[in-house]
């Protein structure tokens, strides 16, 4: 039982910080553009600019696991495995760049590929994923920070909808 107790008070000590928050307000992020393409599947280009708001460099993780993304009805944050993004990324002190992150849907009952130059079948479609996505979110779980790109489409496209029915 002693025995137990030291292997589980070691490994507290040496992990001890797996718990500890993560820092939030290190970067700044904004939206610079949205593309979708069409093709086999349906690719939606999610375009941002991010600040380092630091005195040091930073590389984001290069670990597939690191993303994240956040959607309305859901509690937390889920590793979808539709979300690619570009790894490598070197972030100078102060420094402002732009990131990427592409979705992809499969094409289904309501939106089948033979509508997939329907600009009209399209923008609904795409406007019900959008709706849905709140965040795209890295967890960079050396340096412990948490860096969230907002999903400000959602916002514009449900302002056009409530326009277009007044």
């Amino acid at each position: 039982m002693k025995y137990i107790i030291f292997i589980c008070s070691f490994a507290l000590l040496l992990f001890g910080n797996c718990d500890k928050e993560y820092k939030t307000n290190n970067f700044e992020t904004e939206t610079s553009g949205f593309e979708v393409y069409t093709g086999d599947s349906i690719e939606a280009v999610w375009k941002y600019t991010i600040i380092n708001k630091t005195k040091k460099d930073y590389n984001f993780p290069n670990d597939p696991q690191s993303i994240f993304s956040k959607h309305k009805d859901e509690k937390g944050l889920s590793q979808d495995c539709f979300v690619k993004w570009e790894t490598n990324k070197y972030l100078p002190p102060s420094e402002t760049i732009s990131v990427s992150f592409s979705t992809f849907y499969q094409y289904n009952d309501v939106f089948t590929k033979e509508y997939k130059d329907d600009l009209e079948k399209l923008s609904k479609f795409m406007e019900n994923k959008m709706s849905d996505l709140q965040s795209f979110v890295i967890l960079d779980k050396n340096k412990r920070y948490k860096i969230e790109f907002f999903n400000t489409y959602a916002d514009t496209t449900k302002k056009k909808t409530m326009e277009k029915l007044e």
